[in-house]
């Protein structure tokens, strides 16, 4: 999947890891010159106001106003040789809730899908690490063990329970989620849920649970949402999701059962789409209203759905258990 446009993908940022845990040179950095801090709001990123968008950076003379409320630093990486950083506000911390399809624009400050569908891919792709560190922060203030306030180390990626008895350390989650497309010789299995935005479908979907491997989790999901029992699974690639902290794990599964059975309280629908009706959706656009609408580019699900048109079952990686 490597050179494929997906959101937040991007790997230019050198995050240089290796120099969090030495203070001396974080200080240094933040220190420097070229230092540039990106303002966080509501789970939503400053841009400047202008075409195209691009993400706002202040220098250190810019944001005393926002670091003396509160804000907490959190260095992201290099970039064209200067330190990034994202301040992070004392908020409630966001939820999955936040509008994926919508537009949501407040005074400059952009949603994370508007912004990354917008912004060139290395600054959505900081986009998307500020805003999954900064709910993870603020969801983290206190301690889980003992309720004591916690303290963030390490440039932001590590917080420490600030109890001398405690003293737990926390670093930032990530939730693996699966997304699969089922298959069945030349058709393809799309589904909807309620909180999709009209005639939108997509393949199935679900978090890995404790005890699940990616190939267990995914015929877990295929026969509880929609009744069918698969066979072989396939890893496609990955993307991550911070809505608001998940990585999405891409398969392919083939069905060795043929009869939906959708389970209404995870799904509105579920169709099973010959290849040639796959085919033909490829190429309409929204605006010409085609009875149903698949993923935009730069989604996951959407590079399932044209991996499988392109390569057929001969498409990712046969995962070691079977089933």
């Amino acid at each position: 999947m490597s050179g494929c446009p997906l959101l937040f993908c991007d790997e230019t940022v050198d995050r240089r890891a290796e120099v969090r845990g030495n203070p001396q040179a974080m200080a240094d950095l933040i220190r420097s010159d070229g230092a540039c801090f990106l303002l966080l709001r509501e789970g939503r990123v400053k841009v400047h106001a202008k075409t195209p968008v691009q993400l706002a950076w202040f220098g250190k003379d810019q944001i005393s106003g926002a670091t003396s409320r509160g804000a907490e630093t959190v260095f992201l990486g290099i970039l064209e040789g200067r330190p990034r950083y994202a301040l992070i506000p004392l908020e409630t911390a966001r939820t999955a809730d936040d509008p994926v399809f919508g537009v949501t624009a407040t005074e400059d400050y952009l949603g994370l899908f508007q912004a990354g569908s917008e912004l060139v891919p290395v600054e959505a792709q900081l986009a998307a690490q500020a805003i999954h560190i900064a709910n993870w922060i603020n969801c983290n203030r206190f301690c889980g063990s003992c309720g004591a306030a916690t303290s963030t180390v390490e440039g932001g990626h590590k917080r420490v329970c600030t109890s001398q008895e405690c003293g737990r350390e926390q670093f930032p989650r990530t939730d693996p989620a699966l997304l699969v497309l089922v298959t069945s010789g030349d058709r393809c299995l799309l589904a909807r849920q309620k909180r999709f935005p009209p005639r939108y479908y997509s393949p199935l979907a679900g978090f890995i649970e404790p005890g699940d491997t990616l190939e267990s989790a995914a015929r877990r999901e295929i026969k509880e949402e929609v009744g069918l029992l698969a066979g072989q699974v396939r890893y496609v690639g990955s993307q991550p999701w911070p809505f608001p902290t998940a990585l999405m794990f891409g398969c392919i599964a083939t069905a060795t059962t043929g009869q939906i059975r959708i389970n209404a309280s995870e799904l509105e629908d579920a169709v099973w789409l010959n290849r040639s009706d796959i085919e033909a959706l490829l190429q309409v656009s929204a605006s010409s209203q085609p009875s149903i609408l698949l993923p935009p580019r730069g989604l996951l699900g959407r590079t399932l759905i044209e991996y499988w048109i392109s390569n057929g079952d001969s498409v990712g990686t046969e995962m070691n258990n079977s089933g």
